[in-house]
């Protein structure tokens, strides 16, 4: 799944590059460039590497930048972000702009020490074709003894607006994703190194305390950070990083955390999880810069149904510690009268509590679980809770519920938000 996502991205990248915007129709007079005078010798270096590029001039726009140079392209679907290491990293994406007739306009903003800030406009046969060129970027260029070392090009949010539904209009569907056979771990391990970040390991995250493991100790020049997000219904990754830079996240994107670590050094710090899916960003400074982002994180606390017992119960136990709601038994319940044993083990002074669900035709765990705000709120019209039971800390009792027919659906709650979900239970 990873390499066909890369591949798929590089199509998309060497296609519309709005950093790689690049043509203009021959039918058509290409767009005019109004540099910026450029009096530093910064802005320099940016605006002859563009030109060089506009000229179709392969290796010498090449040449402005370092061999061991990172370019990062954020915000561009499907991965919402690509990297390319060095001159010959970002060669076989200069050569597909030349081919396509590539124009890029830049306007330099500020030069702070050796960070150009440069906005841009960019003109690809695929981009007209689709009726989005130009597509516009924020940009950053570090510069290092007369060459680019760090190149970022990030898709606005206003054109990521447009490009995306023009891109779905024509792009064939992505396929049904299967639903994961990771293991829910409690654990993760994230390296900061090369001026990105990498993980290996399970997409599915237990609820409750997460621990995260972040190894900085090759880096030796610049400060890293993390931040998880959770995103409103609708939003992705793609369109996150289009949102970045830091501090401020936009509205719709909740962010749960943002952990700062020093050069040469690796922390342990504690993740909390209610619900996925959890996205996240890795961040470099100075300048502020998005290096890596991984994710959807998802979240699952049932057991594989191999693992299950198979035949249907009359009574089930749920256990709430730690901040985390656990259930280990069976997914078909006995129609009639079920006992739920309802067992808080935390000795906090937050206040738990269960509900139980039927959907109607259409509806889906996932529809429910994004209606659902904090503090077990009024379901919507489509769900149907046939019961509501809360219960305090250090607390143990059982109660029966009804069960007439499924499927059933089961949220566990916090005192502001749900800390668990098990379902579809079938009713035999």
């Amino acid at each position: 799944m990873k390499t066909l996502l890369k591949d798929l991205a590089m199509i998309l990248l060497v296609l519309v590059l709005g950093i790689t915007g690049c043509a203009a129709p021959a039918t058509q007079p290409p767009p005019t460039q109004t540099p910026v005078p450029a009096v530093n010798p910064l802005s320099e270096t940016v605006l002859k590497m563009v030109g060089r590029l506009n000229a179709g001039d392969l290796e010498g726009s090449l040449d402005y930048f370092a061999d061991d140079s990172v370019t990062y392209f954020v915000g561009m679907p499907p991965t919402g972000m690509e990297i390319y290491r060095g001159k010959e990293g970002i060669r076989p994406v200069w050569e597909e702009c030349i081919g396509s007739h590539f124009k890029m306009e830049v306007e330099i903003v500020s030069v702070v020490g050796d960070v150009v800030n440069a906005r841009s406009k960019t003109w690809h046969d695929f981009t007209r074709q689709l009726g989005v060129a130009p597509n516009e970027f924020i940009e950053t260029y570090v510069i290092k003894d007369g060459k680019i070392a760090v190149y970022s090009s990030t898709l606005t949010v206003e054109a990521l607006a447009k490009f995306k539904p023009a891109l779905a209009a024509v792009m064939p569907p992505e396929p049904t994703a299967v639903p994961s056979t990771d293991t829910p771990v409690s654990e993760i391990n994230v390296t900061i190194s090369e001026n990105t970040c990498s993980y290996e390991g399970s997409m599915v995250l237990q609820t409750g305390p997460i621990k995260v493991n972040v190894d900085a100790t090759s880096e030796d020049k610049k400060i890293s950070g993390l931040t998880f997000f959770t995103l409103d219904p609708g939003k992705d990754l793609v369109d996150l990083m289009a949102a970045t830079p830091l501090p401020y996240p936009p509205s719709w994107a909740k962010m749960l955390t943002l952990w700062e670590m020093s050069p040469g050094t690796s922390e342990t710090n504690t993740l909390t999880v209610a619900e996925g899916p959890l996205y996240l960003v890795c961040w470099s400074k100075t300048p502020d810069l998005a290096i890596g982002n991984i994710g959807p994180f998802t979240t699952d606390v049932t057991l594989p149904s191999s693992s299950l017992p198979e035949g249907p119960v009359s009574d089930m136990t749920v256990v709430i510690s730690k901040g985390r709601c656990i259930y280990e038994g069976s997914m078909i319940l006995q129609a009639g009268e079920v006992a739920v044993t309802m067992d808080v083990k935390d000795k906090d002074k937050e206040s738990y509590a269960l509900s139980f669900f039927t959907l109607d035709s259409g509806k889906t765990f996932d529809d429910l679980m994004a209606s659902a705000g904090g503090s077990a709120p009024a379901p919507p019209p489509w769900a149907h809770m046939f019961s509501f039971h809360d219960m305090g800390p250090n607390q143990s009792e059982t109660y029966a519920i009804t069960v007439e027919t499924g499927p059933v659906y089961l949220i566990c709650w916090g005192p502001d938000k749900p800390i668990g979900k098990f379902g579809p239970f079938e009713v035999k």
